[in-house]
């Protein structure tokens, strides 16, 4: 009885520490994966309003740089109507002082005439003299045809001459006037221009300060969203890392493991090439990761060839010998630089460099191809 109980104790305790060493995840592959969609959705969603927000504050910022020269430009209208302002207001002053002199030399003449018209009346030619009195101005005067006759040839001149200047006061007082209100309307307009500006500026400025607020709310958001997406797709290389090298996630014949974990932007076949725009065969797939990702060898081996090798780059090619009957070698392309050298040997999972985007590359990735004698085979039936 002792006996069975320890036995089935000691199966117990086995079979716990048989399970709690295995790997244990909260969330599937599928599940990281759908979750890493959705945050690379929201990503791109944030991008977008990142960039539109940017590029409203940007047009706003254009705006108030346009209105600006505006705004100087006015100003400088404004002081070269001041300098006129000031040249007329000499010129103002000019007609102010000849109106006054003229005004003063037609009092002159006035009192001239009208001590020569007492000079008459103490002659005894009284008619003459009441009708002058009795005039209310200088036209009633000149209307009287009869009266005029009487007055001597040099008193007519002296009458015509005051109504010429008395005209001629008028006709400076409307210029005067004239220049006066050119001169203020003219300011008036600029002033409102001015005004109105400065108006449109400001609400400008408030606009540029809320769209200023707006992006930098949306590049906070935009960036959270590249920081969570950053993250799933951690989880996503680590969760694959720890089943891929312990042969749990198998697509092909299981022979060969992954090289490194990524998305794969180019499967192998036929394709348009990105850089020449013609068909050719894609003798690999594409494996896209950062800069700097270890690259792993996908069985053990012997390091063939390490080092630049035309449009692959920085390419390492490992001789796994024979498996199944066939010579079977791997490639690794791109690279921004090697960590094994000809004639190593390698071990299954071991780095043998490291990601780039060296030959012709459009961006950091794993090329990887599986060549069976020599012919390359999709890598996928290996994997």
């Amino acid at each position: 009885m002792f006996k069975k109980i320890t036995i089935f104790s000691i199966i117990c305790i086995l079979s716990f520490t048989l399970v709690s060493g295995l790997p244990v995840y909260a969330k599937t592959q599928s599940q990281i994966k759908q979750e890493l969609s959705d945050s690379q959705d929201k990503e791109k969603d944030a991008k977008a309003d990142y960039e539109a927000k940017k590029k409203k504050e940007a047009q706003i910022e254009a705006e108030i740089k346009t209105l600006e020269k505006t705004i100087a430009a006015t100003e400088d209208e404004l002081k070269t109507l001041e300098s006129e302002i000031s040249a007329n207001n000499a010129k103002i002053e000019e007609i102010e002082i000849e109106i006054a002199a003229m005004e003063a030399n037609v009092q002159r003449q006035n009192e001239d005439l009208s001590a020569r018209l007492r000079m008459m009346y103490e002659s005894g030619d009284g008619s003459l003299v009441e009708v002058l009195l009795g005039s209310e101005s200088i036209n009633d005067f000149l209307g009287g045809l009869d009266i005029v006759k009487k007055i001597h040839a040099y008193d007519m001149e002296v009458l015509d001459d005051l109504n010429a200047q008395l005209a001629k006061i008028e006709e400076k007082k409307a210029e005067l006037d004239a220049i006066k209100n050119e001169l203020k309307a003219n300011q008036d307009k600029q002033i409102q221009k001015r005004e109105s500006l400065a108006s449109d500026k400001k609400k400008l400025v408030a606009a540029e300060a809320q769209a200023h607020k707006e992006t930098v709310e949306a590049q906070e958001d935009y960036e959270a969203a590249q920081k969570a997406s950053d993250a799933l797709e951690s989880e996503l290389r680590s969760f694959r890392s720890k089943n891929e090298w312990a042969g749990t996630v198998v697509i092909g014949n299981g022979r060969l493991g992954w090289p490194c974990s990524g998305r794969i932007t180019s499967e192998y076949g036929y394709r348009t090439r990105p850089n020449y725009g013609y068909t050719q065969l894609h003798s690999g797939i594409d494996i896209a990761v950062p800069t700097g990702t270890p690259i792993r060898a996908a069985e053990s081996g012997v390091v063939y060839s390490a080092g630049w090798k035309g449009s692959y780059g920085n390419c390492v090619i490992i001789d796994h010998g024979n498996m199944e009957g066939k010579s079977i070698t791997t490639l690794y392309g791109h690279n921004s630089s090697l960590a094994v050298s000809v004639g190593q040997s390698v071990t299954r999972g071991q780095v043998i460099a490291y990601a780039g985007s060296t030959g012709n590359s459009t961006g950091p990735h794993c090329h990887f191809e599986v060549r069976v004698t020599g012919v390359a085979q999709n890598p996928r039936g290996w994997l």
